[in-house]
């Protein structure tokens, strides 16, 4: 579970709706992230003057959608760490599949008549990577989303506390060192930009 600036937390409901937004194919809708009420919205693509009033707006941000390219670099990944072992056939099948421009439907067909069961941690692995893709987009958004502790390390014994304190410290140090890393970049272009004049 994450929380606003405004100590508002979004829902697991706004999550999962979330990752389905970022992994719909649906080019009529686009979905819309309130950063004040954590929640999501839909709006038809033929709007054109909604859209540009949402992203006009400092408040509603455009979720991004993952590409095929993307997902199919992912099942390349999850192939190479944990199907070769089970299964070396498939795993070169996939790969070879995967870094050309097969579609996903045929690359999940094949995932599918699989039986060695090299593939059962598939739709782990793909959630997984929807929340890391998600927490990214966190990251480019204008106000800092941070992870709900409270739910962790359950208890009031002192080490569950420290634990909860450790994960909050861990959070700001990677949080404060991608903005860094964002500063960073931002720099460079500028400096590439001055360069051209």
């Amino acid at each position: 579970m994450y929380i606003l600036p405004n100590d508002r937390k979004i829902t697991e409901a706004d999550v999962e709706f979330m990752r389905y937004a970022l992994r719909s194919k649906d080019e009529s809708v686009f979905f819309v992230f309130n950063i004040k009420t954590g929640g999501v919205l839909t709006f038809f693509t033929s709007r054109k003057r909604t859209r540009k009033q949402i992203e006009a707006s400092k408040h509603y941000f455009v979720l991004p959608r993952v590409t095929d390219q993307k997902v199919r670099g992912w099942i390349v990944e999850y192939s190479e760490s944990s199907v070769g072992e089970l299964s070396p056939q498939l795993q070169a099948e996939i790969t070879s599949l995967g870094a050309g421009d097969a579609e996903l439907v045929e690359i999940m067909a094949l995932m599918d008549e699989d039986k060695t069961g090299a593939i059962h941690g598939w739709d782990h692995y793909f959630m997984c990577k929807l929340d890391e893709r998600l927490e990214q987009w966190f990251v480019e958004l204008p106000i800092r989303i941070r992870d709900d502790y409270s739910q962790m390390y359950e208890g009031d014994s002192p080490v569950a506390k420290k634990l909860r304190q450790l994960a909050r410290e861990q959070d700001d140090r990677e949080y404060f060192g991608r903005q860094l890393e964002v500063a960073d970049d931002d720099v460079e272009d500028a400096s590439e930009d001055s360069h051209k004049d």
